[in-house]
């Protein structure tokens, strides 16, 4: 997974989800006059790794929280001045041992509205802001969730550029955020979007729901497909 971010004026970056142990590549590049921290959630807050004035790379060895799984990096500029600072984190490959089964949910024919939150799962489209309506992927046994594909296709009209926030939502009660930029501004298959180095504990008997939450578009896109396949790793006794 791979998530990049340039700073013109002090906000808060996008975060990377990344398991227990996993390596994560960071890197600032740019001209620019500011202060720029590389942080971890912890503890129910962000925690400072590294406060930089300048261009530097490096790797991390993620260390989670005890009793977690997997933990969120991001960049964040505390101070702009002037120019811009280019982000980039960036999660190894993942490594898995055991048995896996994808479960796949698909969305057809969308027309996006403003600010819609939109559910999605295994083939039925339900074009409703309310969850309990929504549809559900079940699973079938004990495993961790190691990666996640996501794919959109614009059928109709070329939407603009705005993004829209992606969420995996986990038995009615856990939200996880995925990605935050998934756009709608070229025609067909336009984006494929990867979640890698993931550590999310599931049960039998789970239920998952893909999350769209639309922007304000300043033309909304028509006639949008998505697709994705959700990758869980089968525990030993299951």
């Amino acid at each position: 997974m791979r998530v990049t971010k340039s700073f013109t004026i002090a906000e808060d970056g996008p975060d990377i989800l990344v398991s227990q142990g996993a390596t994560v590549e960071f890197s600032l590049t740019g001209t620019f006059a500011g202060t720029l921290v590389l942080e971890q959630f912890e503890g129910g807050g962000w925690r400072p790794l590294n406060t930089v004035l300048g261009p530097v790379s490096g790797t991390i060895v993620v260390v989670a929280d005890p009793g977690e799984t997997h933990a969120r990096l991001r960049w964040r500029a505390a101070q702009m001045s002037s120019g811009t600072a280019v982000t980039v984190l960036t999660a190894t490959a993942m490594q898995i041992d055991g048995v896996v089964f994808p479960l796949v949910a698909s969305l057809l024919g969308i027309n996006p509205a403003d600010l819609l939150n939109q559910y999605f799962a295994a083939g039925i489209n339900v074009n409703n802001p309310t969850f309990a309506a929504a549809p559900r992927i079940w699973v079938p046994a004990r495993g961790t969730i190691r990666a996640i594909y996501m794919s959109v296709w614009v059928g109709g009209t070329i939407g603009s550029g705005e993004p829209a926030q992606v969420n995996l939502r986990i038995n009615d009660s856990t939200v996880i955020p995925l990605f935050s930029d998934l756009v709608h501004n070229s025609a067909g298959r336009t984006q494929q979007l990867i979640a890698t180095e993931l550590g999310i504990p599931v049960r039998g008997g789970d239920f998952l729901t893909m999350h769209i939450v639309y922007p304000t578009f300043v033309t909304n896109p028509t006639f949008c497909s998505y697709d994705a396949t959700i990758v869980v790793e089968k525990a030993a006794f299951a």
